[in-house]
């Protein structure tokens, strides 16, 4: 019996977001930066716990030390580093720190199967593969793969899972996209909640009230084919999915109630894109009163 408890507490999947902060803006970083939670990694952590696995998220921005206890503690079975910036280029500076944590991880458990996630792996996950030390790129949103791997599924039988096999590299076809309506609330109760900072610019005026912050999806993807953009890379397809309102003002309500949050970013690659769906949010918004 006391075997099978163990085993049921045993933890099924890190999710890492990776710190480049420092890295990138130096001494900036401890007040002047922004730091946002990892919605990515919050959606997919709520996403495979829903599905009965034990996950634990790690803010390597925030709690560097939490990363290399929680690995050599419990020893996860499945390590997913999400790579993702809220804007086009923001995933590829990321890499920065998601290749320093690969070397880290390695160091501390040689034998953890790790994964890379995120925009600048969907847009180019032959190159990743061969440039990090990592046993698997995802290429896609990540949903249907990280649970594909939990599963012990084959390999070539996970949709999005770019792998080695006898020294080959390989990869399957993208997963199906999701409807987002059919995710559960991210895992922000997995997070530091109260740690995270808006960026300076989103509260001029209210430069002491930056934490704690809160970011939210209205919609997923875009319908547009601008040449210059890799956006949709981690979609595979050129189309917008909104969100139904009543479930956006549900996630809203969670992080007003439960956070006490006032500074809210909508990170929608095309939040715009519908005036009339803008304005009935707005106008939801302002009938509960919140202090937004």
């Amino acid at each position: 019996g006391s075997e099978v408890s163990i085993m049921n507490n045993a933890l099924d999947l890190l999710v890492i977001k990776p710190g480049s902060q420092k890295a990138l803006y130096g001494v900036l970083s401890n007040s002047l930066s922004g730091l946002e939670p990892p919605l990515w990694a919050a959606l997919l952590s709520a996403f495979i716990r829903h599905k009965g696995f034990n996950v634990k998220i790690a803010d390597a921005e925030l709690e560097p030390e939490k990363v290399t206890e929680t690995i050599s503690l419990e020893k996860p079975k499945l390590i997913a580093i999400v790579v993702s910036g809220t804007n086009p280029s923001a995933s590829t500076m990321n890499m920065i720190g998601a290749c320093t944590l690969l070397e880290e991880i390695k160091k501390i458990q040689k034998i953890t199967l790790t994964i890379l996630i995120g925009l600048h792996p969907s847009a180019l996950p032959r190159r990743t593969m061969d440039e990090e030390p990592v046993c698997f790129v995802c290429e896609g949103e990540g949903f249907s793969t990280l649970l594909g791997l939990l599963q012990g599924n084959p390999y070539h039988k996970i949709p999005g899972l770019w792998y080695r096999e006898n020294g080959e590299v390989r990869s399957n076809s993208r997963a199906d996209l999701v409807n987002p309506d059919d995710l559960p609330m991210p895992a922000w109760d997995l997070l530091p909640m109260k740690k995270y900072r808006a960026h300076n610019w989103h509260c001029f005026g209210f430069l002491d009230k930056r934490s704690p912050y809160g970011v939210i999806y209205t919609s997923l993807g875009c319908p547009f084919f601008c040449s210059f953009c890799c956006i949709n890379a981690i979609f595979g397809q050129h189309k917008l999915r909104l969100r139904s309102l009543e479930k956006v003002m549900e996630e809203i309500s969670y992080l007003v109630r439960h956070f006490g949050i006032r500074n809210i970013k909508i990170i929608d690659e095309m939040f715009a894109f519908n005036e009339e769906r803008v304005i009935d949010l707005c106008e939801r918004i302002t009938r509960q009163g919140y202090d937004l």
